[in-house]
């Protein structure tokens, strides 16, 4: 079960699974308790989504042609990530600079 939660943390953290439901047996009109061994949630995952993955590259080409260098940089940091917050994005990407870099 602690590879199944790991690959779900995973899928959602890149938004390529949807949840839903988290009522006590099933019923979708109480709340839900994280705690209850009883709570159901359904997780639908997102194809139409999946297959954008093999396109990450061309996304990143497209950016930096369009934009420059450093917003290829950024997009693909989200793009690897799944979410990033601001701090952590600069924090990424000046790793990926050796501490020399662009952004700034």
């Amino acid at each position: 079960t602690s590879h199944v939660r790991a690959a779900l943390i995973v899928l959602l953290h890149h938004s390529l699974v949807k949840v839903t439901g988290g009522g006590v047996g099933g019923d979708k009109k109480q709340s839900p308790d994280p705690t209850s061994s009883h709570t159901r949630y359904t997780y639908t995952f997102l194809q139409e989504k999946a297959r954008l993955f093999p396109r990450y590259s061309r996304y990143v080409e497209h950016i930096s042609n369009v934009i420059d260098d450093n917003a290829a940089t950024i997009i693909e940091s989200l793009l690897l990530h799944g979410r990033l917050g601001g701090e952590q994005i600069l924090i990424t990407n000046w790793k990926k600079g050796d501490g020399d870099s662009k952004l700034g």
